[in-house]
């Protein structure tokens, strides 16, 4: 895959990639679980509802996939969980303490993706990314 650097109507470094026809085909040769198709569909709905943020640099938010560490007493105690950190209602990047306080809940009733360690969570999390960087032009536009 070739990855070309352009520039944004607002003069912003982002990368150019593939047309998103082939989103897809990544979709699918990613072997997503139903709780990671969960935060691609995050990503969707948030571009779709036309509430994508921005980071501190100006690139396009709409998860924002925050890690947390499962604390004691809790079920799935010590593994990861994923979760989003942006809330795409409010427009905010959330603290890790907002983001499982919000999606407690769900993540008790196994709805976001739990894994064993830390770096298994990082690994899954930037495999799902590539769908989120293929559409970031789209996201762009929602934003603009």
């Amino acid at each position: 895959m070739i990855w070309v650097e352009y520039r944004n109507s607002n003069g912003l470094k982002v990368p150019h990639h593939p047309p998103q026809s082939n989103v897809a085909g990544v979709k699918s040769s990613l072997g997503l679980t139903p709780q990671e198709m969960r935060i691609v569909k995050y990503h969707d709905d948030t571009i779709a509802k036309g509430t994508v943020g921005k980071d501190a640099e100006g690139r396009p938010v709409t998860v924002y996939s925050t890690g947390i560490k499962i604390p004691a007493g809790e079920p799935n105690a010590g593994k990861f969980v994923s979760v989003p950190g942006y809330d795409n209602v409010k427009k905010k990047i959330m603290t890790e303490g907002e983001a499982y306080n919000r999606w407690k809940s769900e993540i008790d009733s196994n709805q976001w993706p739990v894994y064993n360690s830390g770096e298994e969570l990082n690994a899954r999390s930037k495999a799902m990314h590539q769908i989120m960087d293929m559409e970031s032009d789209k996201a762009i536009r929602a934003r603009n």
